[in-house]
């Protein structure tokens, strides 16, 4: 006779993992991070790349993994929305 159980791993919490240059915010340690990319097979959302700890940008995880960049992406994205803030900006003056 079978018996079927439930899994007892919780990877699914909430948690955002944010890396900029040498400053880091996040509510999970590295490790956690690195052991999830590698299960997930994450991908940067914008332009494919397989993502591990050393290129991560940024990551969102929910019940799912809703938004992940790499360091490249991050870094482009911040400069266009800060252009465009920069022209509404100039626009409303």
């Amino acid at each position: 006779m079978e018996v079927g159980r439930e899994s007892s791993l919780k990877v699914f919490k909430k948690w955002v993992y944010l890396k900029w240059g040498r400053r880091k915010l996040a509510n999970v340690s590295d490790r956690e991070v690195e052991i999830f990319l590698k299960i997930a097979e994450a991908r940067c959302d914008m332009c494919g790349a397989a993502l591990d700890i050393r290129n991560l940008g940024y990551v969102r995880v929910g019940r799912r993994l809703e938004l992940a960049l790499c360091r490249q992406c991050l870094y482009s994205y911040a400069e266009y929305v800060f252009e465009k803030m920069k022209t509404v900006a100039a626009s409303e003056e």
